[in-house]
């Protein structure tokens, strides 16, 4: 839903500033967040776009969104193995300015809802260490320039890394 894209736009004085595309294959969480998450004040830029992101990863869409200083992925590498997971970084990274950063967040394995939600909701996701991402991005033009970071809870990972020359 972008919740924390507009968390981050409650609290910072320069919206104006801000352009933001989000891409969602889901027509339904897009219209969710226009209609219960996009509604605090700012004056950024927000445009919500229904395709499949895995399509660009393939090369299979061909939208030129120039070169971004932040791609930010939450709920997508989850679902990718570990080549297609490195293809879709490798994608990120031909699209990030210099100096700009890839976020790109995964399930770890602290998530203890894991078998619940494998074996009952049958929602089976690919949970990964840091190691495992670490693995992942060293085999990308990032190389071993990545840093991993947690929620709190550790059930959460994120994956930093800023693309250099």
């Amino acid at each position: 839903s972008n919740r924390e894209l507009f968390d981050f736009l409650i609290t910072y004085p320069h919206t104006g500033l801000i352009a933001v595309l989000c891409i969602d294959a889901d027509v339904q969480a897009l219209e969710y967040t226009n209609r219960h998450v996009n509604v605090v004040p700012h004056s950024a830029s927000v445009r919500l776009m229904n395709d499949n992101v895995v399509r660009w990863v393939l090369g299979r869409m061909r939208h030129n969104f120039g070169p971004q200083d932040i791609i930010y992925s939450a709920g997508l590498a989850d679902y990718l193995d570990d080549r297609m997971c490195a293809t879709l970084i490798n994608r990120c990274h031909a699209h990030l300015e210099e100096g700009g950063a890839l976020i790109l967040g995964n399930f770890g394995h602290k998530n203890h809802n894991k078998a619940f939600l494998d074996q009952i909701l049958q929602w089976r996701l690919i949970h990964r260490t840091e190691e495992d991402l670490k693995g992942i991005f060293a085999k990308t033009p990032f190389g071993a320039n990545v840093a991993i970071k947690a929620e709190e809870d550790g059930v959460n990972l994120f994956a930093i890394a800023v693309k250099t020359k």
